[in-house]
């Protein structure tokens, strides 16, 4: 079978086990990466593929200096696509069955935004009457939510008498908590918006908003600040970062954020540096006054 073909049957097969449209797009752009490759080599049929050219092609994506992160990206994806080609039939063994996902060194630390920078965002755009911007980073820093659930909320997805709302994205459909505060900033941004579209976040076009223009937005709160991390994703680990501190346990972060897997959840917030070591020892010793 055709590379291409085989590509083209994978993503209709993923948009039938209800994957978000996103997931399904950077599936696609992967393996049409390593369909590039091989093709290069003179490989059009996946029958054709052997350990030996997707050993090839990932020690190219090192040699081109991608990050250890987006080679565990390709690996991840091809290891799924051949595995579903065996399962279908199309092929009696996958030839990337032998890979293995580089050891990731994830830290937080390194990627979450201060609270005291997050909150100095929040207050220059209420002061700018920039209620997008003030709105979108209340919800971020409430939900806890990923920029692409974010993107694709609509108003009918909320509900107001229970504080949640409803999203779909990359782990598929999830129900998101919100406090009163957000509540309140939700209603007053909903009275305010373009009521031509059920999107609940639009742009001065009225359309939908997209991950780039909310970066965008954020970026120039940030510069008249002088924050260097502002992105949404920074704001994401704030949170489950926040929860941790405040005493949450790993499996409420992992629900807040909606991880498939707890493992994902402790690699991202085990890490602990020396002065959140010593402020939890002062809040948790057992030894009392005596």
């Amino acid at each position: 079978m055709l590379q291409e073909k085989a590509i083209e049957f994978y993503c209709v097969s993923l948009e039938a086990l209800g994957r978000a449209q996103r997931t399904i797009h950077t599936n696609k752009e992967r393996l049409e990466g390593l369909q590039e490759f091989l093709m290069a080599q003179g490989v059009r049929e996946i029958e054709e593929v052997n350990p030996e050219m997707i050993d090839l092609y990932i020690s190219s994506s090192y040699h081109k200096g991608l990050s250890i992160f987006t080679v565990a990206g390709r690996i991840q994806v091809i290891k799924a696509f051949f595995r579903w080609s065996v399962q279908r039939q199309y092929l009696k063994l996958s030839p990337a069955a032998h890979l293995k996902k580089p050891r990731l060194n994830y830290k937080a630390k390194d990627k979450t935004i201060s609270q005291k920078d997050l909150d100095a965002m929040i207050v220059l755009a209420r002061r700018s009457k920039k209620i997008i911007e003030e709105t979108v980073l209340i919800v971020f820093a409430d939900t806890g939510c990923r920029a692409g659930e974010l993107c694709g909320m609509n108003i009918s997805d909320i509900d107001f008498v229970n504080n949640e709302i409803l999203v779909n994205g990359k782990t598929g459909e999830r129900m998101l908590d919100f406090t009163a505060k957000t509540a309140v900033a939700l209603r007053a941004y909903i009275v305010f918006r373009d009521r031509s579209t059920g999107a609940l976040f639009v742009n001065n076009a009225g359309s939908r908003m997209t991950v780039n223009q909310i970066y965008m937005r954020f970026r120039k709160i940030a510069k008249k600040l002088n924050i260097k991390r502002f992105n949404p994703q920074s704001i994401r680990h704030r949170v489950g970062q926040g929860w941790l501190d405040q005493g949450a346990n790993l499996e409420l972060v992992r629900q807040k954020l909606g991880h498939q897997d707890i493992q994902t959840t402790a690699l991202y917030y085990s890490h602990q540096d020396r002065e959140r070591s010593k402020n939890a020892t002062k809040k948790y010793s057992i030894v009392k006054d005596l």
